[in-house]
């Protein structure tokens, strides 16, 4: 088909008489061919056709042609052949940038099956206890936003984008700020987190310590040694020693990307070891390697007779959005088991840790079950992570965060540890929900 369009018949009619017109004699040069096609390289030197205000002629004929093909692209927006062009598909397009598959945000996208019949039983279920937080009955608001979770998953699906939605169907509601579920108003949320259990009251390092580190992290800003004295009165040596360790091992900046491993052994193993690892520990400590028999390889685990009451995921700098997404489910999902697993084998107490490390985020979080088929998720410290020098004043948080999170996973273990195996079924037997039957969800268990 003739093109009518002015703009084009213009172009088309100054090529042609610059065509007939003019020649280059050398060698060719393809307007629209950003190689060079002039005399081959030697030495470091390259030589130009005879004739330069020939191929003077030629770049200017390539100015305006561009110049015109420009005017000619600004002016179709909104047309129908832009419009054609837009609706081919991806595949079909030459352009990298604009080719749209990336297999993360493919399997971003991938649905979550779930037995919803399953999850309808269960909502069904009339709550014998109920949570209420002065005026408002949280159980009662949250099985309407899980009724709303349940229409739409059965007619739009769930994916790892609506995590939350996920969890709601599992029973568990995450008391994070800001409020994930629209059936509270800031105001009521906000009196609802208030009654976090796991709330820290009092700083997990003594004054002296604290000040030691913040003294060291200035002294580096001066140029000057950092490195702590373990002798120094009041300092802990196993806050020095592993100081020290993580100072002399951190890179002046931190790189964009590096593997799990490298992540573990720089930045998170020098301050965790020192305070998960010991011989009166009364768990098993499991640290990033591969379990025997599964495809689970615990990042970070507290085991009571093959009960995990602290379940953690680290990711290295350099995580995906969809790397955490499944990681925050994934702690969640295995704080829900081990809850269950506690209370069907010694009665309680019914309370599991959760750790979380994504590139330099450190977040800590505690499940309970007080309430009927009410999994609650507390926050409990978010901090970050050392990386490199330029992080190093952030040591004194990072240590704090560690120091807490052990010691309150330590006090859940001697209360489950040290109960009987015979005991009588306690009330919160009944409040446990069974996770719905999903392929997705059962892997990440696994």
């Amino acid at each position: 088909m003739q093109d009518t369009r002015p703009d084009r018949q213009k172009a088309k009619a100054w090529e042609m008489e610059r065509r007939s017109c003019k020649t280059v004699d050398q060698p060719l040069i393809h307007l629209h061919n950003s190689g060079f096609m002039g005399v081959g390289i030697s030495g470091g030197t390259f030589g130009v056709p005879k004739s330069n205000e020939k191929i003077d002629q030629a770049k200017a004929a390539k100015r305006k042609l561009e110049d015109i093909e420009n005017e000619s692209n600004e002016d179709e927006t909104g047309s129908d052949e832009n419009e054609n062009v837009s609706n081919v598909p991806a595949s079909c397009n030459n352009d990298p940038a604009s080719c749209n598959n990336d297999p993360e945000e493919l399997e971003d996208d991938e649905n979550i099956e779930i037995d919803l019949k399953s999850v309808a039983d269960e909502l069904r279920r009339a709550p014998t206890v109920e949570w209420n937080v002065g005026a408002v009955n949280v159980t009662e608001r949250f099985r309407l936003y899980q009724r709303e979770v349940l229409q739409k998953a059965k007619k739009e699906g769930l994916t790892y984008n609506s995590i939350y939605e996920v969890l709601a169907l599992s029973s568990i509601i995450v008391l994070c700020w800001p409020c994930p579920y629209p059936m509270f108003t800031n105001q009521e949320w906000l009196e609802i987190s208030k009654t976090n259990p796991y709330t820290i009251n009092e700083p997990p390092l003594l004054p002296e310590i604290s000040h030691h580190l913040w003294d060291a992290a200035r002294k580096h800003l001066a140029g000057k040694d950092a490195l702590l004295d373990g002798e120094e009165s009041g300092l802990s040596r196993t806050i020095a020693c592993l100081f020290n360790q993580l100072y002399e091992g951190l890179p002046m900046v931190a790189p964009l990307k590096m593997s799990e491993d490298e992540h573990c052994y720089i930045f998170l193993h020098p301050i965790t070891r020192p305070f998960f690892l010991g011989s009166q520990k009364e768990y098993k400590l499991l640290l990033n390697r591969a379990t025997a028999g599964s495809n689970q390889r615990p990042d970070l685990a507290c085991v009571v007779d093959n009960i995990p009451i602290l379940n953690s995921e680290i990711k290295p700098l350099g995580y995906t959005l969809l790397q955490q997404r499944k990681d925050k489910l994934k702690v969640h999902l295995r704080a829900r088991k081990s809850i269950n697993q506690q209370l069907q084998t010694k009665g309680g107490p019914g309370e599991a840790a959760m750790f979380t490390n994504m590139g330099t985020l450190m977040e800590s979080f505690f499940m309970d079950l007080k309430y009927d088929g009410l999994y609650r998720s507390w926050p409990f410290l978010t901090t970050r992570l050392v990386i490199d020098k330029t992080t190093i004043p952030l040591a004194e948080f990072a240590i704090s965060h560690v120091v807490a999170l052990e010691e309150r996973v330590g006090k859940i273990v001697e209360s489950y540890k040290y109960r009987s195996n015979k005991f009588t079924p306690p009330s919160q037997m009944n409040f446990m929900r069974e996770l719905p039957d999903s392929p997705q969800l059962k892997l990440l268990l696994q």
